[in-house]
């Protein structure tokens, strides 16, 4: 998962405003491949702008900017204030998914997939699958057997198409990371659950929505230090806005960094990639939000240390430790998580991760003692 290109998403003005915020006359309206409650719109004549709108709850989720440069001021943000293959495992309903012929990919929704995009997140998007990448789609979904946890995730989406949009042929291991990380986001939202890596899943806290925004720890890290700029800072995505997506962010790289540990053989020796940069990066966010909660905000940190909010956090960070653990000794993995593990460990974050889950964090000694990768 590569944030390399700004991505400016999730539009403040828009979150959780209502379907009639959306002027009629500049969108279109269909279904989305979340397969839930989901659906999505995309402003005609500009496919880059992606609307999310829940049907449950009658609000928008995120609004996306799909695109490689910033688009400046969002449309109406001024005017609308508001918010290898051991057999076929896929349960998709397509007896031909594991197989190489592109006839069989996105036949039926192939409409939708050029407009899916992640809720609550603003990871690259990646458009609708070329024919080219069409053409790998069945050499990737069996690489994807290699990993229990993708699979899974694959499974649990309504239509598969969404999942699909988002292989890169050019890729050694076919974008597919980055794939479950995206899915992750929808089942999240579709459930209100974070899905667990291998398996079982745990209820939102969504009273951390009321939390002290996130965007108020941006200033503890570089001005250009991408992931900070697409997720804590202000106007880009929720999560700079709302805790729960940046714990749903954390969930998602975990999925993320899994994928692609399991796939360490699908990799190029003369290629670096930056899976673990991802998830480094999200948990030195996580824990220096704990940190300065804890120090400046009593109000933050009395609703952190609640049961509910402490044992969520406790379950995505013993997680997102395993995962990091085992992404250790796999090089060309990333080039920037010491610079975060360092910020993540300091005494005064240990201090706050410890208060909230029980236990010491526990620092990857295997990664910190890694080669530094070349960029």
């Amino acid at each position: 998962m590569s944030v390399a290109s700004d991505v400016y998403g999730a539009s403040q003005a828009f979150q959780g405003a209502q379907r009639s915020q959306i002027p009629d006359d500049v969108v279109s309206y269909f279904q989305s491949g979340a397969g839930g409650d989901m659906k999505s719109y995309v402003v005609e004549g500009d496919p880059n702008y992606v609307y999310w709108f829940n049907d449950k709850t009658n609000r928008i989720e995120s609004r996306l900017w799909r695109g490689d440069s910033d688009p400046g001021p969002f449309f109406g943000d001024q005017a609308q204030s508001g918010g290898s293959s051991q057999g076929n495992v896929f349960n998709d309903g397509d007896d031909n998914a594991g197989q190489s012929d592109a006839s069989n990919v996105d036949k039926d929704s192939s409409d939708q997939t050029s407009k899916s995009a992640a809720i609550g997140s603003a990871q690259p998007v990646q458009g609708a699958p070329t024919e080219k990448s069409k053409s790998c789609v069945g050499a990737a979904m069996n690489a994807l057997q290699k990993s229990a946890d993708g699979v899974a995730v694959y499974n649990e989406l309504g239509n598969k198409a969404f999942f699909k949009t988002w292989l890169d042929c050019s890729d050694p291991q076919f974008e597919l990371s980055t794939a479950v990380h995206e899915s992750v986001h929808l089942i999240t939202s579709d459930r209100d659950a974070f899905p667990l890596v291998n398996g079982g899943e745990v209820k939102r806290p969504n009273e951390v929505s009321a939390f002290t925004p996130p965007e108020k720890v941006g200033y503890r890290f570089p001005g250009d230090d991408e992931y900070a700029k697409t997720y804590l800072r202000p106007g880009r995505a929720s999560s700079a806005q709302n805790f729960l997506y940046l714990m749903d962010e954390l969930n998602a790289y975990t999925h993320d960094l899994n994928t692609a540990v399991y796939l360490k053989n699908y990799t190029s020796a003369d290629r670096s990639s930056d899976h673990r940069d991802g998830l480094a990066a999200l948990m030195a966010f996580v824990a220096t939000y704990l940190q300065e909660a804890k120090s400046r905000y009593p109000s933050t940190w009395n609703g952190l240390q609640s049961p509910k909010v402490a044992k969520t956090l406790a379950i995505l960070w013993a997680q997102a430790e395993k995962v990091m653990q085992s992404s250790c000794g796999i090089p060309n993995f990333g080039t920037q998580y010491k610079r975060y593990m360092s910020q993540t460990y300091s005494s005064e974050a240990r201090s706050a991760v410890r208060a909230i889950i029980g236990r010491a964090p526990v620092a990857p000694a295997a990664c910190l003692n890694m080669a530094d990768d070349v960029e």
